[in-house]
C-alpha cells in the first residue's frame, strides 16, 4: 500500500470506504488517508444450514502441546491445509475448502482453533469457539497484531496465560455475538448501497435476511431483563425519513438487541424504505398503521361512563397535548412497552422494572414530557 499509495488513493475514490480485517489494518489505512473501516473478514457473512444436533468436539490447526490430553482424546482433528493430491488445482482446493464448512456445520458441538478464518465462519453459523490465541498463530505471526480487534468475539483461550476453565458440555454462545451482528448489518449496509449485482446475488441464494447471532442471548452477562418492545411515531412524509431517526433506532438495537421494535406509520410504506436494513439484517423491527378512532373506541370501552371520559379529554388533551400525543397515549395502552420519539437517543438499557413512568423535562420536576414514557398494557393510569 505504501509503496503505490497514489494508485490506492486514485482507486479508493469509487470504492471507499475498505474493510479492514482488524483493528491493526485499520489503523495502518488510516495513517496513509485511506478511507476505511472495520469490516472483519467477508466469512461473518456466512450462513450454512446447521444440523439440528452436532456432538463432535473439532480442533482445528492447534498445536497438541497447548491442548489438555482429556480434550485430545475426545476431540476430532481437522487441518486446514490442503493435502496434496488435493491442492493440485483450485477446483479441488474449493471442494476441500466446502467440506470443512459442511463438517463445521453439521458435527461441530464447539470448534477450538488457532486459526481466525475457522474461528470467524463458525461464528457466523452459529458455533462456539474456543480461540486459541498462542504465542505463534498458524498462517502469520501473532506479534502483526492480527488478532486485535477479533478474538473477543470468540471464547479465549491463552495457553501461555490461562488455565483451562472450559465446560465443553455446557459452554454458551460467543461473547462477541451481538458485535458480530452490528459488523454484519454494517458490511451488508455498504453492500446493497455499492452494488445492486451483489445485493441481488446475496437475495438470490438465501444469504438475506441474515439470521442474527445474537437472538435471544442477553447483551450482557448476567444483566437484569429488559424491555423488549418499543414503539416510534413517524407522521411525517416518507421523504423525510433522515439519518437522525436511522440513528436513534441503531442505539436503540445497540442496548436492546432483542427488541421489538414498531414503528407506527400512515406514511412510510411498510417496505421498501432505508428501514429495511434493520429487518434484512435480522432485527425485528415493522412499520404498522394506525387506527386513531378505532384506538380511541376501543380506550373508551374501558370507561363506565364515557361522557366523563370525553369532557376529561377536551380539558387535558385540547388545552395541553396535540394530536400526536393522543396517539402516544394509545398505543401505548393497547399495546403496552416504551415510547419514543423519533430524535432520542438512548445511552442505557431501559430495564423491565421501570414501568409506568414518565420523564420530567428538569430537576426541579415541574413538568412531564411525553418523548419518553413507559407503561403496562391496558394500564389507565396513561390516561391522556
Amino acid at each position: 500500500v505504501t509503496n503505490h499509495l497514489e494508485f490506492w488513493k486514485n482507486y479508493t475514490t469509487t470504492v471507499a470506504p475498505v474493510g479492514a480485517r482488524d483493528t491493526a489494518t485499520l489503523e495502518f489505512l488510516q495513517e496513509q488517508r485511506v478511507p476505511s473501516y472495520l469490516s472483519l473478514c467477508f466469512t461473518l457473512m456466512y450462513q450454512i444450514p446447521t444440523a439440528p444436533t452436532r456432538e463432535s468436539i473439532l480442533v482445528v490447526d492447534v498445536n497438541d502441546t497447548l491442548l489438555p490430553k482429556d480434550i485430545l482424546e475426545k476431540a476430532e482433528r481437522l487441518e486446514c491445509n490442503v493435502p496434496p493430491p488435493r491442492n493440485a488445482h483450485s477446483g479441488l482446493r474449493f471442494q476441500y475448502a466446502f467440506e470443512l464448512l459442511h463438517m463445521y456445520a453439521n458435527r461441530g458441538k464447539v470448534v477450538v482453533t488457532s486459526r481466525i478464518h475457522v474461528a470467524l465462519p463458525c461464528l457466523a453459523i452459529g458455533i462456539p469457539v474456543i480461540f486459541v490465541d498462542s504465542e505463534t498463530l498458524p498462517g502469520g505471526e501473532r506479534d502483526a497484531n492480527r488478532t486485535v480487534g477479533i478474538s473477543n468475539l470468540f471464547h479465549v483461550y491463552r495457553p501461555h496465560v490461562d488455565k483451562w476453565q472450559f465446560d465443553l458440555d455446557r459452554i454458551g454462545p460467543n461473547p462477541g455475538v451481538h458485535r458480530a451482528d452490528r459488523y454484519r448489518a454494517s458490511f451488508w449496509n455498504r453492500l446493497k448501497r455499492q452494488s445492486f449485482f451483489y445485493s441481488e446475488t446475496a437475495r438470490l441464494f438465501g444469504m438475506v435476511p441474515l439470521t442474527r447471532l445474537g437472538k435471544g442471548v442477553p447483551r450482557a452477562r448476567n444483566s437484569e431483563p429488559v424491555h423488549d418492545l418499543f414503539h416510534f411515531i413517524f407522521s411525517k412524509d416518507a421523504s423525510t425519513l433522515d439519518w437522525k431517526f436511522i440513528r436513534a433506532i441503531e442505539y436503540l438495537f445497540y442496548h436492546h438487541p432483542n427488541a421489538r421494535v414498531v414503528i407506527h406509520s400512515n406514511k412510510l410504506p411498510v417496505t421498501g424504505s432505508r428501514l429495511d436494513i434493520f429487518k434484512e439484517t435480522g432485527f425485528e423491527l415493522v412499520v404498522e398503521r394506525y387506527d386513531v378512532d378505532l384506538l380511541l373506541k376501543e380506550y373508551l370501552s374501558g370507561f363506565e361512563s364515557v361522557n366523563n371520559f370525553v369532557s376529561n379529554v377536551d380539558k387535558n388533551i385540547t388545552e395541553r397535548y396535540r394530536f400526536k400525543n393522543l396517539v402516544k397515549f394509545l398505543i401505548l395502552w393497547k399495546q403496552g412497552g416504551v415510547y419514543l420519539d423519533t430524535v432520542m437517543y438512548i445511552v442505557r438499557p431501559f430495564p423491565k422494572k421501570m414501568t409506568n413512568a414518565l420523564a420530567f423535562w428538569d430537576i426541579k420536576q415541574e413538568f412531564v414530557r411525553s418523548d419518553i414514557m413507559i407503561f403496562e398494557e391496558q394500564n389507565y393510569s396513561n390516561s391522556p
